[in-house]
């Protein structure tokens, strides 16, 4: 299904340009908790603190509690950034909305990453459908909290039906943002995972590559999702599935790709 890419990503920079509570700011306030939170993983796993309390579950726990906790603020983000597409007032205090459905996104995380794993099981390339198949599930949330996750998983795989490779097209158009986004990650790693000597301590790399790629991402990461969120609204008039158009039936019938008729 052709979609004009470039009219979707102005539209998005427009609707962004004339929000209300500047997605600059929400995003400051979404990486500034994030590099919080990934400063006091990287002081639990780097060894001090699990030394000295002698827990060796400790680090997993944070680790997990830190990514989960970002999950949930993203989602935040995301429903601001849907509550702009729709010329609604979205506080700062937005970021934390995902907090009131939390044990739905940890739900629907842990199924999505269920199926796509098990999908990924037979081959790499049924992996990477089921990964696109299922990309519209978050939003399907965001937008109305009162679905179960398995209504958000069925609508998305009706919504992104004829869509796959569009969505795939539109990743690769900001490959060049994220590979500058994580680069500053990806040369810590790199001589982490090589015993390179690091000039400073963990913690401190962690703060000054949060603050480097939260520089490019403070613009980017709202950009980005509100471009996606632009093909979600096409997918959803175009499936008659979603909110408005008739999402009470996830499972009812349509047509798409041969590779969409699965039970996932």
């Amino acid at each position: 299904m052709y979609i004009d890419r470039r009219r979707l990503k102005e539209e998005a920079k427009s609707v962004l340009q004339g929000a209300s509570v500047s997605p600059i700011a929400i995003t400051a306030l979404y990486l500034a908790i994030c590099l919080g939170l990934d400063t006091l993983d990287s002081v639990v796993s780097g060894g001090a603190v699990a030394v000295l309390s002698g827990a060796g579950m400790l680090p997993t726990f944070i680790t997990i509690f830190v990514y989960l906790v970002e999950l949930v603020l993203g989602m935040g983000l995301t429903v601001y950034c849907l509550g702009v597409r729709h010329s609604v007032h979205m506080e700062l205090s937005t970021l934390f909305d995902g907090f009131s459905f939390v044990g739905k996104i940890i739900l629907l995380f842990l199924l999505e990453g269920v199926f796509i794993s098990l999908w990924s099981m037979l081959f790499f390339f049924p992996g990477i459908v089921a990964m696109y198949r299922y990309r519209f599930a978050f939003y399907n949330l965001c937008e109305d909290p009162s679905l179960s996750a398995f209504d958000a998983l069925n609508m998305s795989k009706r919504q992104t039906m004829g869509y796959k490779l569009s969505l795939l097209t539109l990743d690769f158009s900001f490959i060049g943002w994220g590979f500058l986004m994580t680069l500053p990650y990806t040369v810590v790693n790199s001589m982490i995972l090589n015993d390179v000597a690091l000039p400073l301590s963990l913690p401190v790399l962690t703060v000054i590559c949060g603050v480097l790629s939260g520089l490019v991402a403070l613009w980017v990461r709202p950009y980005l999702i509100t471009t996606n969120l632009g093909y979600f609204e096409l997918a959803k008039a175009s499936s008659g599935v979603g909110r408005g158009f008739g999402g009470a039936d996830p499972l009812g019938g349509g047509s798409g790709e041969p590779w969409d008729s699965d039970t996932l």
